[in-house]
């Protein structure tokens, strides 16, 4: 499965954001896209073994069967 991390470039560190998760909005943030992609992991698993158990896309799918691809935030207003 692959799934879309908005960045959002704060100081000292970035926040992450998976918006197309049934009934869950997994947000992080870390020092590195490295460190986002962990938390976010850590995240999906619980979110698997928990609500995600009710929809058949994610009851059998393992944290490692993810992939990520990382756009910038497009709501934010570059000047």
């Amino acid at each position: 499965m692959k799934l879309t991390v908005i960045i959002e470039k704060g100081e000292g560190e970035i926040w992450g954001r998976i918006e197309n998760v049934p009934d869950y909005l997994p947000v992080t943030s870390g020092a590195n896209s490295e460190e986002i992609e962990q938390n976010l992991r850590e995240l999906l698993d619980d979110y698997i073994h928990n609500e995600g158990s009710t929809y058949p896309e994610w009851n059998s799918l393992q944290p490692a069967d993810i992939h990520f691809e990382y756009v910038d935030d497009p709501t934010l207003i570059k000047v």
